[in-house]
C-alpha cells in the first residue's frame, strides 16, 4: 500500500496543467501496466480517482527553478527588483518582462492574512493556508491566474462573486476543505475551466444549475462528500465531460439515462456509496465510456443489458458488493473488455459462457468468494488472458484439470490462500507462465502432482509457499512439496490378468474380472455392450478422474435404471457382476484401468453357449407346434358343438 500511494503521489505531480486525461485515469494506467508487468503488487482493487494531489502549481513541478523567497530563473542582473516573496511561501518570477512579476505562487501552513496575491500571478498552490470564506476580494486582480489548488485549509464557504474576474482559470483544487454548500451561479463565470475538484469536502446537496457555463469542463471530482442525491441530469451542461468521481458518498440510487447528455465521458468512479440496485438504462447512451468502478457498494443483481451499450468498457470493477450470481449474458456485449475485478462477493459459481464474449480480456480477479469449484468450462472465451487472480476463497477446493486450457497466454497466476489439493494438471500445458503463487493451501503431496516437479523447473517460490498437509506420513522434514515430489515411488498402470472368454448359458450368473498393477493402485471402469458405464475406485478417500461421475450411469451421464443396476454392479475388488444373463448381455466388454501415471485398456467378451441357444429353439418349436395342435383342436372342438346343436 506504501508503494502504491507513492505512485500516485508521483502521478498526481507529473503535470501542471488539466489535459483531457486527468492524473487519476493516468494512475489507473500506470497502476494497470503494474498489475501486467508486476500484478502481485496490486491487484485488489482497481485504481481510484485521487485529485487531491493532482493539480501542484508550476512552482512545486519545476523545481529546477524554484527556490524559497524571490529567487530567479535568470543568472543576468536587472534594474528592478522583484517584490518579495511572503513568509511560508515559494514564488516564481519572471524577469523576462520590462517589469519582473510572479509566475507562481506556493504557500503552505499558515494564515491567509498578509498574503496579497500578485496581479500577474498564473499559478496558485496553497496547501494549509486557513481562511473561512472565499470571495472575489480574495484573489484581487489577480486576472490572468490559469491554476489555483488551495487544498486542507478549513474553506467553509465561497461567495457568489468569488471567480468573477477569474475568466481564464483552467484548474481549480479545493479539496479537503470543509465546505457544505455551494451556490448555484459560483462557477459560472469559469467558462474556460477544464478541470474541478471539490472532493474530500462536506457538501451534501448541488444546486441544480450549478455547471452551467463551464462548457469546457472535463474533469469534475466530488468524492469523499455526503452526498445521497444527485439532482437528475445536473452533469447535462458538461458537453465535454470525460471524467467524474463520484465515489465514496451516500448515492443511492442511479436513475435510467442519468449520463445521457455526457456522451463523451470516459471514466466514472461510483465505488463506495450505498448503491443497492441499478436499472437497464443507468448508463444509456455511453458508448465512449471505457472505465467503470462500481466497488464497494452493495449491488446483489446485474439487470439484463446494463452494460448493453457499453461497446468500449475496457476496465469494470464489481469488487465488494453483494452478487451471490450472474446471469451468462451479464456481460454479453463487454469485447473490449480488458480487466476486470469480480472479488469480494458471494458467488458461488460462474455461469455457462459467462466470458465468451470477453476475448480481449487480459486480467480476471476473483478473490474472496464462496465459491467451491471452476469447472473446465468456467473460463470459456478468455483466449487471450494474461493475470489470473483467484485467491483467498476459502471454500475453493478444486479447479477442473482442464480449466487452464482455455487460456494458453497465462503469465501470472495467483492461487494462493484457497483450500485447493491439487493443481489442475491444464497448468503443464502452458508455457508463458512467469510468475505462480501457490502459498496458504492444503497441498496433497502425491502422484497426481508429480507432473509439477518437471513443470516448475524454471519458477521460483518462497521458502514456505508449497508446503504438503498430506499425506500423513510426511514429517516436518519433507513437508516442502517439490522436496517430497522427488521421493515418491510412482509406477504406470500395467495390465495383470484378465478374464478369458467363456461361455454362458442364459439365465446364469457371470463375473467379469481385469487386475491391473501400479502405484497408486488403478481405478477401473466398466463399459457394457448397452453402454452401462460403471466406476471403481480402490480409494475413494484420493478423488479420481471420475471423482464427479455417477458411480453407475448411461453414457449421457444420467444415473442407471434400479432394474439394471440391481442386475449389473462392481463387487468391492473390482469385479464386474452379471446376474440372469439376457441376449442382450452378450458382446465385448470395455475395461478402462487409471492412476495419475498412465491409462490402460482391455476387453473382455462375454457370450452365449450354443448349446443353450438351441435347447430354447427346440423348446420354442414343441411349444410353437403344441400351441399350433391345441388351438386346431380347439377349432374342431367348436365345430363340434356348433354341429351338435344345430342338429
Amino acid at each position: 500500500m506504501r508503494a502504491y500511494q507513492r505512485s500516485r503521489d508521483v502521478a498526481a505531480t507529473a503535470s501542471t496543467r488539466p489535459t483531457i486525461l486527468s492524473a487519476s485515469l493516468l494512475l489507473f494506467l500506470t497502476t494497470f501496466c503494474s498489475i501486467i508487468q508486476h500484478p502481485h503488487a496490486a491487484y485488489s482493487v482497481m485504481p481510484p480517482a485521487d485529485f487531491n494531489t493532482a493539480n501542484t502549481s508550476l512552482a512545486t513541478a519545476v523545481t529546477t527553478v524554484l527556490y524559497p523567497h524571490h529567487r530567479t530563473r535568470h543568472s543576468g542582473s536587472f534594474s528592478h527588483s522583484p517584490p518579495p516573496c511572503p513568509q511560508q511561501c515559494n514564488c516564481l518570477h519572471d524577469h523576462q518582462s520590462s517589469s519582473p512579476a510572479f509566475l507562481a505562487m506556493n504557500c503552505h501552513e499558515r494564515d491567509f492574512s498578509g498574503i496579497e496575491i500578485p496581479v500577474n500571478v498564473t499559478h496558485l498552490s496553497f496547501v494549509g493556508v486557513s481562511v473561512d470564506t472565499l470571495n472575489t476580494a480574495t484573489f484581487g486582480n489577480a486576472t490572468l491566474l490559469k491554476n489555483i489548488t488551495w487544498q486542507n485549509s478549513g474553506i467553509v464557504q465561497l461567495e457568489q462573486d468569488t471567480f468573477y474576474k477569474l475568466k481564464s482559470l483552467s484548474l481549480l483544487d479545493l479539496s479537503k476543505n470543509a465546505l457544505h454548500t455551494l451556490h448555484g451561479k459560483t462557477f459560472h463565470p469559469l467558462s474556460e475551466l477544464k478541470l474541478l475538484n471539490l472532493s474530500h469536502n462536506m457538501l451534501h446537496d448541488l444546486p441544480e444549475n450549478i455547471f452551467e457555463g463551464l462548457d469546457k469542463l472535463e474533469e469534475l471530482s466530488l468524492s469523499y462528500n455526503e452526498f445521497h442525491v444527485i439532482p437528475f441530469q445536473v452533469f447535462a451542461p458538461l458537453k465535454l465531460l470525460k471524467l467524474l468521481d463520484l465515489s465514496y458518498n451516500t448515492i443511492a440510487l442511479i436513475p435510467n439515462d442519468f449520463f445521457l447528455q455526457n456522451q463523451l465521458m470516459i471514466s466514472i468512479f461510483l465505488q463506495g456509496n450505498h448503491l443497492t440496485a441499478l436499472s437497464s438504462q443507468s448508463f444509456a447512451g455511453m458508448h465512449n465510456l471505457t472505465l467503470l468502478d462500481l466497488s464497494n457498494n452493495t449491488l446483489n443483481h446485474l439487470p439484463r443489458n446494463l452494460f448493453g451499450g457499453l461497446r468500449n468498457l475496457r476496465y469494470l470493477n464489481l469488487g465488494k458488493n453483494l452478487l451471490n450470481e450472474l446471469s451468462s449474458n451479464s456481460f454479453y456485449s463487454l469485447h473490449q473488455l480488458v480487466w476486470l475485478n469480480l472479488s469480494d462477493n458471494p458467488l458461488q459459481f460462474l455461469p455457462k459462457k459467462l466470458f465468451s464474449p470477453c476475448s480481449n480480456m487480459e486480467t480476471l480477479i476473483i478473490a474472496n468468494t464462496q465459491m467451491k469449484m471452476l469447472l473446465d468450462t468456467d473460463l470459456n472465451g478468455l483466449v487471450n488472458l494474461k493475470t489470473l487472480i483467484i485467491n483467498n476463497n476459502m471454500y475453493l477446493r478444486e479447479i477442473d484439470d482442464y480449466t487452464l486450457v482455455q487460456s494458453p497466454k497465462l503469465q501470472y497466476i495467483d492461487l494462493s490462500g484457497n483450500n485447493l489439493t491439487k493443481l489442475p494438471q491444464s497448468l503443464s500445458t502452458l508455457t508463458h507462465v512467469q510468475k505462480l503463487n501457490l502459498a496458504s493451501n492444503p497441498w496433497t503431496c502425491d502422484c497426481r502432482m508429480l507432473w509439477f516437479l518437471q513443470w516448475s523447473k524454471n519458477l521460483t517460490f518462497g521458502q514456505n509457499e508449497l508446503l504438503c498437509a498430506s499425506p500423513s506420513y510426511i514429517d516436518a522434514k519433507r513437508s516442502n512439496m517439490l522436496h517430497t515430489l522427488r521421493g515418491l515411488n510412482c509406477k504406470a498402470t500395467q495390465l495383470v490378468s484378465a478374464t478369458p472368454t467363456l461361455l454362458y448359458g442364459l439365465g446364469s450368473d457371470a463375473l467379469l474380472e481385469c487386475s491391473f498393477d501400479g502405484s497408486p493402485s488403478p481405478s477401473i471402469t466398466w463399459i457394457t455392450p448397452t453402454n452401462l458405464i460403471l466406476h471403481w475406485n480402490p480409494n475413494p478417500t484420493i478423488p479420481d478422474e471420475f471423482s464427479k461421475h455417477p458411480y453407475a450411469h448411461y453414457s449421457n451421464l444420467t444415473v442407471i435404471s434400479v432394474e439394471d443396476n440391481s442386475r449389473v454392479q462392481v463387487l468391492e475388488n473390482g469385479t464386474l457382476y452379471i446376474r440372469n444373463i439376457l441376449r442382450s448381455d452378450c458382446g465385448r466388454y470395455t475395461c478402462l484401468a487409471t492412476n495419475p501415471m498412465a491409462n490402460v485398456t482391455t476387453y473382455v467378451l462375454l457370450r452365449i453357449d450354443p448349446t443353450t441357444i438351441y435347447n430354447i429353439k427346440i423348446v420354442s418349436i414343441l411349444v410353437g407346434a403344441a400351441s399350433a395342435i391345441a388351438f386346431l383342436c380347439a377349432t374342431l372342438f367348436i365345430q363340434l358343438l356348433q354341429y351338435l346343436y344345430h342338429r
